[in-house]
């Protein structure tokens, strides 16, 4: 018998199905079959964006790829935990890309414009 795979949700938890098929003579014999072959099993379903880990402390990575909107910090500047320091656009979506901790930027290492990959170091800070 062919198999299905279908995903559903169920007060907020989602579950992977996998459903056989069998065919039938009358569309009543569905209605009377037995689910005794169905399966579930619970998914937790994945982010949309999975953020790149920095390989060190201060380190500011796209979150995404994209293109630089803008620059909101510059070398040498002073920057809260939290504050806004490079704003990328994909997809016609802005994503804020604020700084992980207080510090001063070390570097800028992208331009309004630039393309950047998932990943791509942005900005530094110490």
């Amino acid at each position: 018998m062919p198999k299905r795979r279908l995903r559903i949700t169920v007060e907020d938890k989602v579950f992977e199905v996998e459903v056989e098929i069998e065919e039938f003579p009358s569309s009543k014999a569905v209605q009377e079959s037995p689910l005794s072959s169905l399966k579930l099993r619970e998914v937790r379903p994945s982010p949309q964006i999975t953020t790149p880990v920095a390989r060190r402390k201060g380190e500011i990575l796209a979150p995404m790829a994209g293109r630089v909107l803008s620059v909101k910090v510059r070398k040498g500047q002073k920057v809260r935990k939290g504050e806004i320091v490079v704003i990328l656009e994909s997809m016609k979506t802005q994503v804020e890309v604020k700084s992980p901790l207080e510090g001063v930027v070390k570097d800028v290492l992208v331009k309004e414009g630039q393309s950047v990959r998932q990943g791509d170091l942005l900005v530094v800070i110490s």
